[in-house]
C-alpha cells in the first residue's frame, strides 16, 4: 500500500496492455507486465494501459493528478477525479482509476515512472518499470519458443 494522503492510498498499481471494465463491475487486466518490460529492439512501440486500485477513508470525491515520465522527463500530466459511491454494508471505500494510453514509444532503455498526487499533497511515485532491450533467449534460456518459431 502506498499512501497519497491521510485519506487516500494506492492498493494496486499495474502496467498492462489493456484494462477493461466488465458489465458486472469487475476489472479485467490483460497482458500484465509483472516485472520490467523486455523489448527485442529499440526504438520500440509498446501498448500500455495503467490500472490503479485506490482505497479512501471517506466517502467523497477526490481530485488527483497523474504524471507519466520516461526517466525524469514528464511526457504526460493529467487530472483525474475519483467519484466514490455509497454501497450497502461496505466499511471501506474503493475506487478504480484506469488510464488507457495506447502506444508508447521508447528510443532507449528507459525507466517508465508513474506518480500520483492527491489534492494539495506531494507527488508519490506509485509505479516504476524498466523498459530495456535484450535477447529473450539470453534472459529466459529455459523458456520454450512459440510454435511458429520452433
Amino acid at each position: 500500500m502506498t499512501r497519497l494522503s491521510d485519506e487516500l492510498s494506492v492498493e494496486l498499481a499495474a502496467l498492462c496492455e489493456d484494462v477493461r471494465e466488465e458489465k458486472t463491475g469487475k476489472i479485467s487486466l490483460i497482458g500484465v507486465f509483472t516485472g520490467d518490460v523486455l523489448v527485442s529492439e529499440l526504438p520500440a512501440k509498446v501498448r500500455v494501459a495503467f490500472y490503479f486500485a485506490l482505497q479512501a477513508a471517506e466517502l467523497k470525491n477526490y481530485a488527483l493528478k497523474i504524471r507519466i515520465a520516461h526517466d525524469d522527463k514528464v511526457i504526460v500530466e493529467a487530472d483525474a477525479n475519483l467519484e466514490l459511491r455509497e454501497e450497502p454494508n461496505i466499511q471501506r471505500h474503493f475506487a478504480n482509476l484506469i488510464v488507457p494510453l495506447g502506444i508508447m514509444k521508447f528510443d532507449k532503455n528507459t525507466w517508465l515512472r508513474v506518480s500520483l498526487q492527491a489534492e494539495k499533497h506531494e507527488w508519490v511515485e506509485v509505479l516504476k518499470k524498466l523498459i530495456f532491450q535484450a535477447d529473450a533467449n539470453s534472459v529466459f534460456p529455459n523458456a520454450s519458443s512459440p510454435p511458429s518459431l520452433q
